[in-house]
């Protein structure tokens, strides 16, 4: 069973929240896909990890972050601190204090900050091609962000330019400065080898970032950014299986 609603309490903005039921539901967890910035929440990735919540007896959920989607007119508000107090207004209000979160690219330091600030419902971390890294903008690029307040850019397998704001780009630089700290629940940080856009050995930061009994760094050979592969699922279902405990 699938559910979509939209919410429009949150900051001012309109964004989609889709929650899909598998017909025999045997936990209380609830799986979050947090997409990449510049990203979309529904397409292959949500579908596959669908695939796999249904066969594990889990509900899986994934959102629209602020200024994206259906709420891309609200794109010059966007920053990384409002995607994190929106995921902190999201989990106790809609998808439960029981979770485990899968962040992509971006969305993973989303999920990171977020469990920082409320451990007990967070079941568990699976990050995907995230790293500690926030020099995304060329030289030129972070001049025209200074001058003018944005820059498009294109990423990768966008089909349009992204519009990058100075806003976004200041709250993106106090990664650097976050510091290390200590968790009691699982981090699964997985990483494609042959990503071209954030390198694997970049995600090593996070293993001094996140400290605990059971952070651990995958690195699948041959995947690339996306993180969408037969290879990469067999791991985040994996992952699943053990933080779940089944």
């Amino acid at each position: 069973m699938e559910e979509i609603q939209f919410f429009e309490k949150f900051a001012d903005s309109r964004f989609m929240v889709c929650i899909r039921t598998p017909r025999n539901l045997t936990s209380e967890t609830t799986v979050v896909l947090v997409h990449g910035f510049w990203s979309l929440p529904l397409g292959r990735k949500y579908d596959l990890l669908s695939n796999i919540c249904e066969r594990l007896g889990v509900k899986c959920a994934a959102y629209e972050l602020i200024g994206h989607g259906s709420d891309i007119a609200r794109l010059d508000n966007m920053d990384l601190n409002v995607l994190i107090g929106q995921l902190e207004d999201l989990i106790p209000r809609v998808f439960g204090n029981d979770v485990i979160l899968i962040g992509s690219c971006g969305g993973g330091l989303v999920a990171l900050q977020t469990a920082r600030k409320h451990p007990t419902a967070v079941k568990g971390i699976i990050t995907l091609a995230t790293a500690l890294d926030w020099r995304f903008l060329t030289p030129e690029q972070m001049k025209t962000v200074n001058e003018k307040g944005f820059v498009y850019v294109r990423f990768g397998h966008h089909v349009e330019d992204c519009k990058i704001t100075k806003r976004f780009c200041d709250s993106y630089a106090e990664v650097e400065h976050w510091a290390p700290h200590e968790v009691s629940y699982p981090v699964h940080i997985i990483q494609g080898s042959g990503d071209n856009v954030m390198d694997w050995r970049k995600s090593l930061k996070l293993l001094e970032f996140v400290q605990g009994k059971d952070v651990m760094l995958k690195v699948i050979q041959g995947t690339g950014h996306r993180v969408a592969d037969k290879k990469s699922f067999r791991e985040i279902e994996f992952s699943l299986q053990t933080m779940l405990g089944k």
